[in-house]
């Protein structure tokens, strides 16, 4: 008699997954890793090192192995903890804005009538703005911070998870285990919670997994443009920013952080990519059959 080893998940069996996560790897080590391994405070300014090369650069020094910006900082320990940013902004914007659209977009397919045409109009006229414009003009009227930047991101995103949860709750409300609930006197809160969410866990984790990408890339841009985190908290978005302006003699300020916010965008879209395979089987057997 032979112990049955447990098998790995399907999600982890995909290639596509495992290499999303290699390139994940980097990014979410730094931002764990930081406050050990950080080898500068990255806001203490060192004039007399300004625009040090990195250390295997000619002119660098091993006290700043990815070398200095125009202020003495260190690159290095900057990038570590704007990779805390980005992926807190990353994942607590997907939190908020996935929680808010999914509630939104149960309660419309579920109810239907007026309730749902009332937010899908909603949901029209936030597509009607591009993304990244509306959340500029939220962060002009908020200002620059942590925590504004992440309303303005997660105010600006639920609508994709509003309009995904719907279309799974109106082919799915109707279903004969969906009209025994209601048969027996179960709660529209019951059933929603209990027999239609559950429907729609798979579609809304694949998107999420997209979503981070856009979390990351929007907290980079809004950084760049001046209107992030606020210029004393380091930010890979605004590192890029102050970067440009040196990127013809000092190519590690821009080049570094931009590095990084590709891996991270990367790593998340292959994920994404991965976990459709994975968990769409229509769209598994459209891509083997193509």
């Amino acid at each position: 008699m032979t112990d049955k080893q447990p098998r790995t998940p399907r999600v982890l069996r995909s290639k596509m997954v495992i290499l999303g996560l290699v390139c994940l790897l980097i990014p979410i080590t730094f931002a764990v890793a930081a406050p050990l391994i950080a080898p500068h405070d990255p806001n203490a300014i060192h004039l007399k090192d300004r625009l040090t090369p990195p250390g295997w650069s000619r002119g660098g020094t091993s006290t700043y192995l990815l070398g200095t910006d125009s202020l003495g900082r260190d690159v290095l320990s900057r990038i570590m903890y704007g990779a805390q940013i980005s992926l807190l902004v990353g994942v607590t914007v997907v939190l908020f804005g996935g929680a808010l659209g999914t509630l939104i977009g149960v309660v419309s397919g579920y109810f239907g009538g007026a309730v749902d045409a009332l937010f899908m109009r909603i949901a029209d006229v936030f597509l009607a703005f591009p993304f990244l414009l509306l959340a500029l003009a939220i962060m002009a009227i908020l200002g620059p911070g942590l925590w504004k930047l992440i309303v303005a991101l997660a105010i600006t995103s639920w609508v994709p998870y509003a309009r995904v949860a719907r279309a799974k709750i109106l082919a799915v409300k109707q279903r004969e285990f969906v009209q025994a609930a209601h048969a027996i006197g179960a709660s529209p809160r019951h059933i929603m919670l209990r027999h239609l969410l559950p429907n729609t866990a798979s579609s809304l984790m694949v998107l999420a997994s997209f979503r981070v990408a856009a979390a990351i890339a929007g907290e980079a841009t809004l950084s760049f443009l001046g209107f992030g985190v606020g210029p004393n908290t380091a930010s890979w978005g605004s590192m890029l920013s102050e970067g440009r302006v040196y990127i013809t003699m000092c190519w590690w300020l821009a080049t570094l952080p931009g590095l990084l916010i590709v891996l991270s965008v990367l790593g998340s879209n292959l994920i994404g990519d991965g976990m459709r395979d994975v968990l769409d089987p229509k769209f598994r057997h459209s891509r083997e059959g193509g």
